[in-house]
Protein backbone atom coordinates (compact mmCIF):
# COMPACT_ATOMS: atom_id res chain seq x y z
CA UNK A 1 0.00 0.00 0.00
CA UNK A 2 3.01 2.12 0.64
CA UNK A 3 4.05 1.63 -2.58
CA UNK A 4 0.97 2.24 -4.12
CA UNK A 5 0.87 6.00 -2.18
CA UNK A 6 4.37 6.89 -3.37
CA UNK A 7 3.61 6.17 -6.76
CA UNK A 8 0.79 7.91 -7.11
CA UNK A 9 2.47 10.82 -5.21
CA UNK A 10 4.62 10.63 -8.01
CA UNK A 11 1.44 10.49 -10.47
CA UNK A 12 2.37 7.33 -11.88
CA UNK A 13 -0.68 6.17 -14.48
CA UNK A 14 -0.80 2.81 -13.22
CA UNK A 15 -1.17 3.73 -9.71
CA UNK A 16 -3.68 6.90 -10.41
CA UNK A 17 -5.73 4.27 -12.16
CA UNK A 18 -6.01 1.45 -9.33
CA UNK A 19 -6.42 4.42 -6.70
CA UNK A 20 -9.45 5.65 -8.60
CA UNK A 21 -10.18 1.72 -9.04
CA UNK A 22 -9.96 1.29 -5.03
CA UNK A 23 -12.42 5.06 -4.33
CA UNK A 24 -14.84 3.56 -6.92
CA UNK A 25 -15.32 0.15 -5.54
CA UNK A 26 -15.44 1.88 -2.37
CA UNK A 27 -18.51 4.43 -3.80
CA UNK A 28 -16.34 7.27 -3.57
CA UNK A 29 -14.08 9.44 -6.08
CA UNK A 30 -10.91 11.40 -5.41
CA UNK A 31 -13.16 14.41 -4.81
CA UNK A 32 -15.29 13.07 -1.52
CA UNK A 33 -12.38 11.60 -0.30
CA UNK A 34 -10.44 14.98 -0.15
CA UNK A 35 -13.81 16.03 0.86
CA UNK A 36 -13.71 13.86 3.59
CA UNK A 37 -9.84 14.33 4.72
CA UNK A 38 -10.18 18.08 4.68
CA UNK A 39 -13.77 17.62 7.43
CA UNK A 40 -11.67 15.45 9.49
CA UNK A 41 -8.99 17.77 9.88
CA UNK A 42 -11.00 21.25 9.84
CA UNK A 43 -10.15 21.48 13.47
CA UNK A 44 -6.84 21.53 12.94
CA UNK A 45 -6.54 23.65 10.02
CA UNK A 46 -8.96 26.37 12.09
CA UNK A 47 -6.36 25.63 14.88
CA UNK A 48 -3.68 26.40 12.52
CA UNK A 49 -5.02 29.47 10.79
CA UNK A 50 -6.08 30.97 14.60
CA UNK A 51 -2.34 30.58 15.47
CA UNK A 52 -1.21 31.82 12.41
CA UNK A 53 -3.34 34.91 12.63
CA UNK A 54 -2.15 36.04 16.24
CA UNK A 55 2.10 35.30 15.09
CA UNK A 56 0.99 37.98 12.43
CA UNK A 57 -0.68 40.26 14.72
CA UNK A 58 2.11 40.10 17.25
CA UNK A 59 4.83 40.34 14.57
CA UNK A 60 2.59 43.93 13.52
CA UNK A 61 3.06 44.85 16.42
CA UNK A 62 6.43 44.19 16.55
CA UNK A 63 7.08 46.26 13.80
CA UNK A 64 5.26 49.57 14.60
CA UNK A 65 7.02 49.67 18.08
CA UNK A 66 10.56 49.00 16.17
CA UNK A 67 9.15 52.23 13.94
CA UNK A 68 7.94 53.78 16.59
CA UNK A 69 11.36 53.69 18.44
CA UNK A 70 13.44 54.33 15.74
CA UNK A 71 11.39 57.63 14.62
CA UNK A 72 11.66 58.65 18.54
CA UNK A 73 16.14 57.64 18.46
CA UNK A 74 16.12 59.82 15.36
CA UNK A 75 14.39 62.59 16.83
CA UNK A 76 16.22 62.11 19.93
CA UNK A 77 20.07 62.37 17.52
CA UNK A 78 18.58 65.22 15.00
CA UNK A 79 17.82 67.21 18.31
CA UNK A 80 21.80 66.51 19.63
CA UNK A 81 22.95 67.52 16.42
CA UNK A 82 21.66 70.75 16.15
CA UNK A 83 21.89 71.54 19.93
CA UNK A 84 25.85 70.87 19.45
CA UNK A 85 26.60 72.55 16.30
CA UNK A 86 24.19 75.94 17.92
CA UNK A 87 27.07 75.56 21.01
CA UNK A 88 29.93 75.39 18.35
CA UNK A 89 29.09 78.88 16.39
Amino acid sequence: MKELLREYVRRDPDAIAEVNDLLMSAGMDIDSFMADALAKKLHQIERIDHLTAIAESRRNASLSEIERRRAALGQALRRSVRSRTVSLR
